[in-house]
């Protein structure tokens, strides 16, 4: 995780967190939260551990309240959450987060970018593709040990209704010198199910049914 200092919750934090949201009124970050809930508990289910959910903070503010201070996730995407990171969160399995006293627990980076399908002039497909060939890889920097993760959505409704040849855009993704390690689409299919599907440079998809977060 590089020099970057993290700021570490349990993804029942995050689920109590968003729990005081009202359904109508979550905001575009309150949206990449529950997505990084659901990303936790994939990874959790297929790992067979727990992980954790941690978000990275400006070094100066973080070392003006100490080690021993422990903020809420509000304060800390209100106070000294750093925008600026490549990283919008990390998931780091508790077997690292028990060496932290000896050494720096590791994790991965994940860049959380909001994909809203009603505005594509053309295909879903060529809407992707022009994305992440175009704004993405003009964008970013390289950041390694980054997956970069589209959150397909509809402002209208949270359920997706349209159907995506996920291999069409793989192969007509511009890979070389892509900014981020692998590239990841979340996207729920119904009020239950989630698809996670890899793009880039493994491709595949799987399905998860989550309780309602």
């Amino acid at each position: 995780m590089g020099r970057v200092p993290i700021i570490s919750f349990r993804i029942d934090d995050f689920v109590e967190f968003l729990s005081t949201k009202r359904e109508d009124l979550l905001s575009s970050k309150d949206i990449e939260l529950q997505s990084a809930v659901v990303l936790a508990k994939m990874v959790s289910q297929k790992k067979g551990e727990e992980y954790r959910i941690g978000l990275p903070a400006i070094a100066k503010k973080r070392l003006e309240y100490g080690r021993l201070f422990k903020p809420t996730i509000e304060q800390v995407i209100e106070g000294f959450a750093d925008e600026d990171c490549p990283q919008d969160i990390f998931l780091i399995s508790e077997s690292e987060m028990a060496k932290r006293t000896t050494t720096r627990p590791k994790g991965h980076g994940f860049q959380l970018k909001r994909v809203f399908l009603e505005d594509a002039e053309e295909s879903i497909e060529d809407h992707i593709v022009a994305f992440l060939n175009g704004t993405v890889r003009t964008k970013y920097a390289k950041a390694s040990n980054t997956s970069l993760v589209l959150i397909l959505s509809c402002s209208k409704s949270g359920v997706i209704e349209y159907s995506l040849n996920a291999a069409d855009v793989r192969e007509r993704l511009n890979s070389v010198l892509f900014p981020f390690d692998r590239i990841l689409m979340l996207f729920p299919d119904n009020t239950e199910r989630y698809v996670f599907c890899e793009i880039w440079p493994d491709f595949g998809s799987d399905f998860f049914t989550l309780e309602r977060i």
